[in-house]
């Protein structure tokens, strides 16, 4: 028999003036094979911001990576909320835990700064193209 293919989880953290692109990019992770944890869809319906933030350390606590979309609007978010709440989860995991990958991807030019010391920028999306780059990522995080 074969043996099932475990995909890789990915926790993708944005800011939410960026939505369209990323459910975009989502959509395509996840065509390509990805299991892709996106908030829209995990949270539907939630509105209890403590059984939402628990919902969000439980999905870093169980991806194998943390997909970073850096963009203009996210620089700006990064100073409180929910963005800068996950940065922060997956900063203090990849700490303790040395498989946990921190990705970072530019979806605005001119942007594309790792997120901190642990982690890589992947792609920059402006600059390889869309189809060129969503592929180089999905192979990245395939690789971890």
């Amino acid at each position: 028999p074969m043996e099932a293919v475990m995909s890789k989880r990915v926790f993708v953290a944005y800011s939410n003036r960026d939505l369209p692109r990323v459910e975009i990019l989502v959509s395509e992770l996840e065509s390509r094979g990805l299991d892709v944890w996106f908030a829209p869809r995990e949270l539907s319906g939630e509105v209890d911001p403590e059984r939402t933030m628990a919902k969000i350390r439980d999905a870093i606590a169980s991806s194998d990576t943390f997909l970073y979309c850096d963009s203009i609007a996210a620089r700006n978010r990064l100073n409180g909320g929910f963005l800068s709440a996950e940065t922060g989860e997956a900063e203090k995991r990849s700490l303790i835990d040395p498989a946990f990958s921190l990705v970072t991807v530019s979806i605005d030019a001119g942007v594309g700064q790792p997120l901190s010391v642990g982690s890589r920028i992947v792609v920059d999306l402006p600059r390889e193209g869309w189809s060129d780059g969503v592929g180089n990522l999905t192979r990245s995080l395939e690789d971890g």
